[in-house]
């Protein structure tokens, strides 16, 4: 559990048409809050780095779009490329790299194909590891769907009296995602400006390459069904997905949804 507080200020400028920079400077405390059943790791982190963190982030970013509209878009394409840094005076100075992209491609007049990734990689650089606050999470709605929410990747070592000894997910520092979506219209609907639907494959995982590397022969697959609509509260998104390759320790759920978020 974290008590943050912060306050910070951020400045966007268009270099064109399609292109856009974002800055911010921010203050944030972070207050470490650990349950009794918490993994041995972040029992191990707190040791080492105290449950108190106060840091001066800044933040930068590049985004692109040419999508042909902001919601349920049929063709063009958008990228983020992003980092953020903890400046010298922080009690942890860490980085983080991201990527993000899509691309839309009709096929014909009915379909369209979406290509999408997310890559991220984040390391300390005064410190022991990253903080564990600021690792990756996947899994769920929005990146690998057939797995419950932020449950997949790397898992801590559980205390011996603890009586699940699977262990809880403490994410990775690295972060893997991709999948494809062929997307069409609801049959017998016409407006497909606010209803769409798709079969998708997902790829993806979290890793931590200080403890066990970049192992891709853990990535996890999923297939399904999507259907995303357009309400007037906002958009509301449902998946069927069947996981590919789940083990033993991974979280499953195959109906999943999601209020306000389009994927």
């Amino acid at each position: 559990l974290t008590d943050a507080i912060g306050v910070g200020v951020n400045y966007g400028y268009p270099i064109s048409d399609t292109e856009r920079l974002n800055f911010g400077f921010g203050l944030e405390s972070t207050d470490l809050k650990l349950g009794t059943l918490a993994p041995v790791e972040l029992y191990d982190y707190v040791d080492a780095e105290g449950d108190r963190n106060n840091e001066l982030n800044f933040t930068g970013s590049w985004i692109q779009s040419t999508l042909n509209r902001g919601l349920l878009p049929t063709r063009g394409s958008s990228q983020k490329l992003s980092v953020k840094l903890s400046l010298p005076g922080s009690d942890s100075i860490y980085y983080k790299l991201g990527y993000s992209g899509q691309y839309f491609k009709p096929l014909g007049d009915t379909f369209t194909l979406r290509l999408r990734t997310e890559l991220g990689y984040g390391d300390s650089i005064t410190g022991s590891e990253l903080p564990f606050y600021q690792r990756y999470y996947t899994g769920g709605f929005g990146s690998i769907r057939g797995y419950k929410d932020n449950t997949l990747g790397p898992r801590g070592t559980p205390q011996e009296f603890d009586p699940d000894q699977d262990g809880d997910p403490i994410g990775g520092n690295v972060l893997v995602e991709g999948g494809a979506e062929l997307l069409f219209p609801m049959p017998f609907i016409k407006d497909e400006r606010s209803v769409r639907t798709g079969v998708f494959f997902d790829v993806g995982n979290v890793f931590d390459t200080k403890r066990d590397g970049l192992e891709l022969g853990e990535l996890r697959y999923s297939v399904g069904f999507s259907l995303t609509w357009i309400t007037a509260i906002g958009p509301l998104s449902f998946s069927l997905a069947k996981p590919l390759n789940a083990d033993s320790k991974d979280e499953t759920e195959i109906f999943q949804f999601s209020l306000g978020q389009t994927f």
